[in-house]
C-alpha cells in the first residue's frame, strides 16, 4: 500500500458528491423522504461553483468552489414554511482511527536521517492535507515512551535504536494531541511487530464547517430550484436541481 495515495489533492465537489450520489438516486426512486430530497447546483454564477446535497435521511452535504478557495458543510436539514435550514455539524475534531502499514515507503523515509522503526503521517485524507505539530508519543514493550511532532510534511520518524537495551523492543501504543486545536491525548493499540507506518486519521469536525447555519429559500413556483439570498458562508444564487433528479421525481 502506497501512504501517499492516502493524500492526493482532491476537488470537493468531484469527491464528495461522487460519494453519495448513488444513495440520492437510490432514495428518489423509493418515492420516500421529502420532495426536496436531490442535489442542486448553482447556476450563472461567475467564477464560483457550488453544489447542495439534500439527502433522504435529512442530512445534507455542500461543496463549493471560489476565487482559489474550497468550502464545504455538512449536518441535518429541516425546513419550516418555505425555508430550507442547513445546520452544520458542530461536533470538535477528533483523531477516529490509525491505519497500519506494514512495509516501509520509500517516499516516506526519503528524509529520515537515520534507520526508521517506525513512521507516522497524520492528516485528514478527504481533503488531503496533512497537520504540523501533532504530538506523538510511542508507548514501547519495556514501559518507555519516546515523543515527537510532526514536521511541515505531517510526517514523524522513530529511529531505529541499535543499542542491547532497545533490542526485541516494539511499539505497542501511540498517544496523539494537536494542542494547535486544544485536541488532547488519544491512545491507539498499534501491532509493533508488523507496523511500519502509522496513518493517524483527523476528522475535523466544526472546523471543517463553511457555515454554523445557512437559509435557503423554496420558491413554490419553482420547486426545482433553492435561493441563497445572504452568503453567510455559502455562496449566494440559486441552485437548480440537476436532470437526472428531476426525471426521478416525475416518475
Amino acid at each position: 500500500m502506497n501512504f501517499s495515495r492516502l493524500f492526493k489533492p482532491c476537488t470537493f465537489a468531484v469527491a464528495l458528491f461522487a460519494q453519495f450520489m448513488p444513495v440520492l438516486g437510490q432514495a428518489t426512486d423509493m418515492n420516500v423522504g421529502s420532495s426536496l430530497v436531490g442535489h442542486y447546483s448553482l447556476k450563472g454564477a461567475r467564477e464560483a461553483a457550488a453544489d447542495i446535497i439534500l439527502q433522504v435521511d435529512h442530512h445534507f452535504k455542500y461543496a463549493a468552489m471560489y476565487g482559489g478557495t474550497d468550502a464545504q458543510a455538512d449536518g441535518a436539514w429541516s425546513v419550516t414554511g418555505n425555508q430550507v435550514y442547513l445546520n452544520a455539524d458542530q461536533s470538535p475534531p477528533y483523531f477516529s482511527e490509525i491505519q497500519q502499514i506494514d512495509q516501509l515507503d520509500s517516499d516516506f523515509t526519503k528524509g529520515a536521517q537515520e534507520p526508521v522503526l517506525m513512521g507516522l503521517v497524520a492528516g485528514t485524507p478527504k481533503i488531503g492535507m496533512r497537520w504540523k505539530d501533532v504530538e506523538v508519543d510511542f508507548k514501547f514493550s519495556n514501559g518507555k515512551i519516546r515523543s515527537a511532532k510532526t514536521g511541515s510534511s505531517g510526517q514523524v520518524f522513530l529511529a531505529d535504536r541499535q543499542t542491547p537495551d532497545w533490542k526485541g523492543v516494539e511499539v505497542t501504543e501511540i498517544g496523539l494531541a494537536f494542542p494547535t486545536i486544544e485536541l488532547e491525548r488519544k491512545w491507539f493499540k498499534v501491532d509493533g511487530k508488523k507496523t511500519k507506518i502509522v496513518v493517524a486519521i483527523l476528522e475535523l469536525g466544526k472546523l471543517s464547517q463553511a457555515f454554523k447555519t445557512a437559509a435557503v429559500s423554496v420558491d413554490s413556483n419553482k420547486p426545482n430550484q433553492l435561493i441563497v439570498e445572504d452568503e453567510g458562508g455559502i455562496v449566494k444564487g440559486t441552485y437548480v436541481r440537476t436532470a437526472t433528479d428531476n426525471q426521478k421525481e416525475e416518475r
